[in-house]
């Protein structure tokens, strides 16, 4: 006998589907987000690419409640997604929601970001608001401003100052004192580069491996970095990689690893992210060559390679990621070095 499932099982099952993936570790722009669900209306926040270096960030509540709610909210999502690839602003795609969403009533603060220059555009619909520490003039934003977006009943922090754990920290103990709605938390890091970096996520499968070194092989292929200039960072990035698969993920879970590949002059760049357990693989002692295998300490010998084939490691544990950055010189650089 095919018992129905309850609505509201239904209607939980619909809103937690609007929860959008983890959103990508990257140096220009850090993200913290959240939602308060309330019982006459469902809440969410989402993130849209919009080419390789526009961002569009959303808090949208809508004033319904129930499984017609949480369909709504679906279809709000979708929709404005759709808008927001085929509008030139934030304000126009908007105005195309209102215009063809059967919703009777919602809040949206809408951001569209140029992580490039800065510049920064922004609309709002209803009980919503969006907030800046205003360092920048003109329509940008300046390195180290952050942007506020809230839609429903979400207080403003007191001051727009992100905590050591980054915008998260600003987020959640506002979406704990809410009575219902969404939020979302920018802080904007650094000026990107249109084409000269490019990030990718990686499950902590080791079969996935040779598809990283194949990204990077064609990322250097685009930016005409000679093979010979990075020979050995197929080797290095491996080891790193599968050391944080083997050893940073204790509770079974599949995780993500971020891996970012930055065209610098003269350098390469690689950075590869993970949220296991903190470790710092450059505190593993140098091996001792001389002695048995056996003796030898486990990793020890794969980051003297790493160590070596690169021209600078470095370690640093940020907001519950372990970050390791690998250096390599390219082109002149590496001539240069060599003939000195």
């Amino acid at each position: 006998m095919n018992v129905p499932a309850p609505h509201d099982d239904i209607a939980k099952a619909i809103r937690d589907a609007l929860l959008p993936q983890r959103f990508p570790v990257r140096r220009d722009v850090e993200l913290g987000a959240g939602t308060a669900q309330e019982k006459e209306a469902v809440s969410f926040h989402d993130t849209v690419w919009l080419g390789h270096h526009f961002l569009a960030v959303a808090a949208v509540r809508v004033k319904r409640g129930g499984i017609g709610g949480a369909l709504a909210a679906a279809a709000l999502r979708q929709l404005l997604r759709a808008a927001l690839s085929v509008t030139p602003t934030p304000e126009a795609a908007l105005a195309a929601c209102e215009e063809i969403c059967a919703t009777p009533g919602f809040d949206a603060a809408v951001l569209r970001l140029d992580l490039v220059t800065g510049a920064v555009e922004s609309a709002t619909r209803g009980q919503a608001r969006i907030e800046t520490t205003r360092h920048g003039e003109g329509g940008r934003l300046s390195p180290g401003e952050i942007v506020w977006l809230g839609a429903g009943d979400v207080p403003l922090p007191a001051e727009l100052t992100p905590p050591v754990e980054g915008p998260e920290g600003l987020v959640q103990p506002a979406i704990a004192r809410a009575g219902g709605g969404s939020a979302a938390a920018l802080l904007y890091k650094a000026h990107g580069r249109a084409a000269g970096s490019s990030t990718f996520a990686v499950p902590n499968d080791a079969g996935a491996i040779p598809g990283v070194l194949a990204q990077i092989d064609a990322f250097c292929a685009r930016h005409a970095i000679a093979r010979e200039d990075v020979e050995g960072i197929d080797v290095a990035v491996d080891e790193v990689l599968s050391n944080a698969i083997a050893y940073a993920f204790r509770d079974g879970h599949a995780h993500e690893i971020f891996v970012t590949s930055t065209a610098e002059p003269g350098r390469l760049v690689i950075e590869i992210s993970d949220d296991g357990v903190p470790f710092d693989p450059l505190a593993v002692p140098p091996p001792d060559l001389s002695a048995d295998l056996e003796a030898r300490q486990v990793g020890g010998l794969g980051m003297h390679f790493v160590r070596n084939l690169l021209d600078d490691v470095a370690y640093k544990r940020v907001n519950g990621w372990n970050v390791l950055t690998l250096r390599k010189r390219v082109g002149e650089a590496r001539k240069g070095e060599s003939s000195s």
